[in-house]
């Protein structure tokens, strides 16, 4: 496995890591919203390997809308996106995704360039939720990476 595969395999089991932490800190019904939010990551880490992998890339929905369920749905695409990372070679990486925002808009972007968007468009979310918390005198869970990086 090439430098790069074993980063981007640590990246995403990081983010598996760091959405468990912030499910765990959620309540129902007080953290509806946050819920929503992790959905949300979710559903785009779907649409993107959908795109990836040339299908068409539909609006997607977890099977419930409960912790539980949330939960086994962002454990089902992290885990998907963990099997399509190990199975790239670095040539791989610099190859091109196309594919169609909503708009109907054409864009063609790297391979690498996707994994990464996966990883930070779901921090950026945590740390949405994070501050919710905060605002709801709620402690939320550390999730940076050093946090995870020192916990292996």
């Amino acid at each position: 496995m090439t430098p790069e595969i074993a980063h981007l395999r640590k990246q995403f089991a990081y983010d598996r890591w760091a959405n468990a932490r912030i499910l765990g800190a959620l309540e129902l019904p007080r953290d509806k919203d946050e819920l929503k939010m992790m959905i949300h990551i979710g559903q785009a880490a779907e649409i993107w390997l959908r795109r990836v992998q040339g299908q068409p890339a539909r609006m997607p929905k977890p099977d419930g809308y409960d912790l539980p369920a949330v939960a086994a749905y962002l454990e089902r695409w992290n885990d998907q996106w963990q099997a399509a990372v190990a199975g790239l070679t670095e040539a791989d990486l610099g190859g091109t995704v196309s594919f169609s925002n909503q708009a109907g808009e054409e864009f063609t972007v790297l391979l690498r360039d996707v994994c990464t968007q996966i990883i930070i468009h779901g921090q950026h979310h945590r740390a949405q939720i994070a501050r919710a918390l905060r605002l709801k005198d709620v402690a939320p869970p550390p999730t940076d990476f050093m946090k995870y990086a020192l916990s292996l």
